[in-house]
């Protein structure tokens, strides 16, 4: 598929900000003879800074390929169904709200964060990092150092 260049920008921008962040593409195949190529070389051409590419057989769970997942772990997806399983594992969902999954005429709309497909690259990175930071906030030690009352 033809990548979304403002979502490829994006990414690229929020590697460059955030270089201690680590960044892995999750992707689902299809069980076709050249499917998993054909993914690895699509990342590798559009997203070469990425170095881990994670495959998931179609009908699994993508949280089921990512051990220990936690509320600082993201997932970047425009399905809803693996958003609420990565919810569910304990992790935090983003919805990337594209031209076709956001009518709400299949299936309930997404009420959680969304980036739209469409926004300013350096707009998505923003959002993205904020995302991101908010979750690495421990609120316990932020209450117990009295910084909330």
């Amino acid at each position: 598929l033809r990548p979304f260049q403002n979502m490829i920008m994006a990414i690229k921008f929020f590697l460059h900000c955030y270089p201690d962040i680590e960044v892995s593409v999750l992707s689902s195949v299809v069980p076709t003879e050249y499917c998993c190529a054909e993914k690895v070389r699509w990342v590798k051409n559009h997203l070469p800074e990425v170095h881990t590419v994670i495959l998931v057989p179609e009908g699994m769970e993508k949280s089921d390929f990512v051990p220990d997942i936690s509320r600082r772990d993201i997932l970047l997806d425009d399905y809803n169904h693996n958003l609420e399983s990565w919810t569910r594992s304990g992790g935090r969902a983003v919805k990337l709200v594209n031209n076709i999954n956001n009518t709400g005429k299949i299936g309930r709309r997404w009420k959680g964060e969304m980036v739209y497909h469409d926004d300013a690259p350096f707009t998505i990175c923003k959002q993205l990092g904020d995302i991101f930071q908010y979750t690495q906030l421990d609120f316990y030690d932020v209450i117990t150092a009295g910084a909330v009352v």
